[in-house]
């Protein structure tokens, strides 16, 4: 979702797009929500906010933590929810993306070093189902495996070394093959750096050997 709002001076045109980790929030679960902000030329601002309830009431509050983008964890219900946004003592008010009734939420903590830890959560009314999660870089499929989410979350710890640099695609889809949730992550597993060390390393041998 992509708006934009300026106060009635127009000192300043900002906007501010929101993210729901996976790709939708769900009713009545929990969902991550990054959010970017940029003024009209596309440059990185810092803000503050809280987003409030169709009643107007503050739901949770965020900031920006870096170049312009932050994130915000909320549960939402049956209604509509805006972001109240300050930027240099001016209030500014966007709406979020609208949740669905039904459906998943698929959670990534990619910030273990050794592994990443995948939680995948449904709506309470729900049937249960059985569903394939995969994980893929480059069109190559490094990773699946079948599931079913009951009551409780499923949670899967999976060692990074099975996966490589680069952008990673995960991916939730039905036995029909309809993607239910999906996002990207990035693994660095520092070859690069290796790479220029053991060149760098090279050189100095050459030259000491040219020395000899």
């Amino acid at each position: 979702l992509h708006t934009r709002s300026s106060d009635l001076k127009k000192a300043d045109t900002i906007a501010v797009s929101f993210y729901p980790e996976g790709g939708n929030m769900i009713n009545g679960v929990t969902s991550k929500v990054a959010f970017k902000a940029v003024n009209e030329k596309g440059e990185d601002l810092v803000v503050s906010g809280s987003i409030r309830d169709s009643k107007g009431e503050e739901v949770t509050i965020f900031n920006t933590i870096h170049d312009g983008t932050g994130a915000f964890y909320l549960c939402p219900q049956e209604e509509t929810y805006t972001a109240k946004v300050r930027y240099k003592d001016r209030a500014y008010t966007f709406d979020l993306p609208k949740s669905l009734p039904l459906g998943y939420v698929m959670t990534l903590d990619n910030l273990p070093e050794d592994h990443l830890l995948v939680q995948i959560e449904k709506s309470s009314d729900m049937m249960s189902q059985i569903l394939g999660l995969s994980i893929s870089c480059r069109g190559r499929v490094y990773f699946f495996d079948t599931l079913q989410v009951t009551g409780e979350p499923y949670i899967l710890k999976l060692p990074k070394s099975l996966l490589p640099s680069g952008v990673n695609q995960l991916t939730l889809f039905n036995a029909q093959g309809d993607i239910l949730s999906d996002r990207l992550f990035f693994i660095d597993h520092q070859e690069y750096n290796r790479l220029l060390q053991g060149n760098q390393k090279q050189r100095i041998l050459s030259t000491q050997i040219g020395r000899a």
